[in-house]
């Protein structure tokens, strides 16, 4: 594994960053190389981190740098992605050429680079509405263009598989929090930064739906786990197996960042968006028969981590 160059594409993300500094500790000598269009994330991150990695400033909707990138890669993690369920609803369009034409640039870039492991992003929302736990044997329904999106490169990045021979691993993620996740506008994210900008949280609607939050770096040991697997283009669903509340997230948020005693939360509430999943949580039994992965961060430790990271951040700015 040491003699190997991975590429990461969106490595300079969230994700993508946290996936980096794990890897640098398990696997120092590992060449790694990053795609990115910087539209997000910061090359200055990933130098701080290791100046030797290589950050290819590029997009992956230009195919001549998906190849350029995959030209001498073993192995393949495509993080890069238009995210989010609003943002699809704001631009159709926009989601479908990022998610669904750029995945199959880097999976074409891929077969002719030959490459051993081919790991995709995908999310739960390519299920949809269906009654959770969610699980690889339901039927998908997606009810946004971002999980429509997300259904169309499972089933393109399976076919590759099966039409071309690309071992390829599908990670459906859950909810991911953690470190580097300023930018985000994810539920843990947003309530953080409205806690320090002084704003209240914002629970839509009574606070009970629910999802599956798991922490970033467990999510990074699923990603290590799925790459020591040949992949035959199966689905994993990885997330915690458990409900969470968000009005129980934010009682707990609360508890975490008032502990200090520097700063106060404050609560309102706004109606409910109509397009918002009631209930999702993952069932990742197969992921842990079949991949070897579990959890080892509870959600009180993962949020402290998380806090910690969002006061350093904000006080350097």
């Amino acid at each position: 594994m040491t003699t190997q160059r991975w590429l990461i594409t969106g490595g300079c993300g969230f994700i993508g960053t946290n996936l980096i500094i794990m890897l640098r500790q398990r696997i120092p000598n590992l060449t790694l190389c990053i795609l990115d269009n910087l539209s997000i994330g910061r090359r200055e991150t990933i130098m701080k981190i290791d100046p030797s990695i290589e950050v290819r400033e590029a997009d992956i909707l230009d195919y001549k740098s998906c190849q350029n990138a995959c030209s001498d890669c073993n192995v393949v993690i495509h993080l890069a992605a238009s995210t989010g369920i609003a943002p699809s609803l704001n631009n159709p369009r926009v989601d479908f050429e990022i998610n669904v034409r750029g995945t199959l640039n880097m999976l074409e870039a891929a077969r002719e680079a030959r490459v051993s492991s081919f790991i995709l992003a995908s999310s739960g929302a390519a299920l949809g509405e269906v009654n959770p736990p969610y699980n690889e044997e339901l039927a998908a329904k997606p009810t946004s263009p971002y999980g429509a999106g997300k259904l169309s490169c499972e089933g393109y990045t399976r076919a590759y598989t099966k039409s071309f021979g690309i071992p390829s691993t599908i990670l459906r993620f859950s909810n991911v929090y953690g470190p580097f996740s300023l930018h985000k506008n994810s539920v843990v994210a947003k309530c953080m930064k409205n806690v320090l900008e002084k704003k209240s949280i914002i629970i839509y609607g009574d606070g009970s739906q629910t999802r599956d939050f798991i922490f970033v770096d467990d999510l990074c040991e699923a990603i290590l786990c799925a790459i020591q697997k040949k992949g035959c283009g199966e689905i994993f669903h990885i997330g915690t197996n458990r409900e969470t509340s968000i009005k129980d997230l934010v009682i707990l948020i609360k508890q975490v960042i008032e502990r200090e005693g520097k700063y106060r939360v404050e609560i309102a509430h706004m109606q409910r968006s109509e397009w918002e999943v009631v209930r999702n949580y993952a069932d990742s039994t197969k992921a842990k028969k079949d991949l070897g992965f579990s959890i080892r961060t509870n959600l009180r430790e993962g949020l402290q981590k998380t806090f910690d990271y969002f006061k350093e951040s904000y006080t350097s700015q």
